[in-house]
This record gives structure tokens, C-alpha cells and sequence, in this order.
């Protein structure tokens, strides 16, 4: 005897549903990033990630320090670049004031 229409049609579904599940764990593997200086698009695992302590940009080993992070090459040019101009901090950290990095307050 064939099983009925409807049992064929949850089966079907079930099997679906399944694939489903097994295609969304392959796919995130691969998280992406930029490198805020360069601009380039790289894994997560091979940048170097930065967080605002209050004063400066600050090396985040652990890449899961609180707050807003930025990403950085490993290439120490984009590095340096990076740690050298207080306004790609302000982009990056979202900073709003220009006490923080050295700047004047006032209108000209």
C-alpha cells in the first residue's frame, strides 16, 4: 500500500527542513571585516582588532573586549597608519568630542 499524499508531502518537508539546517552551518564559517585603513575586506580571524579605552585605540587580543571595535590589518603600514591619525579614530570609535583627541572645542 502507498502511504497517503499527506504523509509523503510531511516527509518531503522533513527532509527539506534538514538540508536547510545543514547549508546555514557551512556558510557562517567565513565572517568578514575591513580593515579600516586600507579598506580591505579580510576573515575576522587574521585582523587585528582595536576598542577605545577612554584616551587611546588599545589592542583587543581576546577580540571580544566591550564596546565598538575596528579593524586593522596585520600589515604593520596600515598598522602604523592607523595608530598615528587621531581622526580614522574618530570615525572608526564614533567619537563625538575633539577633547578626547587633542583637538580644540570652540568655533574658529
Amino acid at each position: 500500500m502507498k502511504p497517503h499524499r499527506s504523509q509523503q508531502n510531511q516527509r518531503r518537508k522533513r527532509v527539506k527542513s534538514r538540508l536547510k539546517k545543514k547549508k546555514k552551518n557551512n556558510d557562517s564559517a567565513k565572517v568578514l571585516r575591513t580593515c579600516v585603513t586600507c579598506r580591505g575586506k579580510f576573515e575576522k580571524t587574521t585582523l587585528l582588532r582595536f576598542i577605545w579605552d577612554g584616551s587611546n585605540p588599545i589592542p583587543d587580543e581576546t577580540q571580544r573586549g566591550a564596546g565598538r571595535g575596528g579593524y586593522c590589518c596585520i600589515n604593520q603600514q596600515c598598522r602604523d597608519r592607523f595608530e598615528r591619525n587621531p581622526r580614522k579614530w574618530s570615525q572608526v570609535f564614533r567619537l563625538k568630542e575633539k577633547t578626547a583627541l587633542g583637538g580644540k572645542t570652540g568655533t574658529r
